[in-house]
């Protein structure tokens, strides 16, 4: 899926999960989360803001760990409408254009002679 099929359907996604052994950093979490859908990930996303900031659960990459996180946001229709609204608030707040253009100017100035 690509493009504007793709995001259709993460929205109309009740969670998203990623039981990965190992990123460097999900887009596809970033995509979930952009798009108001509740995740479930394991430790090795290397993702800790998403259990931070309540726009999902982290657990140990182990089945019964990531199948009772699933449980859980599947089960409570309202942790999972506001983990949503968490999980956009978190990507508005550090991961948009703007934010990541300040940060690139700020450290610039902080190499910058005075």
């Amino acid at each position: 899926m690509y493009g504007a099929s793709k995001y259709a359907l993460l929205r109309s996604a009740s969670c998203f999960c990623l039981p990965s052994r190992q990123e460097g950093f999900s887009i596809a979490v970033l995509e979930a989360l952009a798009c108001s859908v509740p995740v479930v990930i394991s430790e090795h996303c290397h993702f800790p803001e998403v259990g931070l900031n309540g726009a999902g659960l982290v657990t140990p990459l182990d089945v019964e760990q990531v199948a009772g996180a699933l449980k859980r946001v599947m089960g409570d229709k309202q942790l999972r409408e506001g983990m949503g609204k968490a999980g956009r608030r978190l990507v508005e707040k550090n991961y948009s254009w703007t934010r990541i253009a300040e940060r690139c100017v700020a450290s610039y100035m902080d190499f910058l002679p005075h």
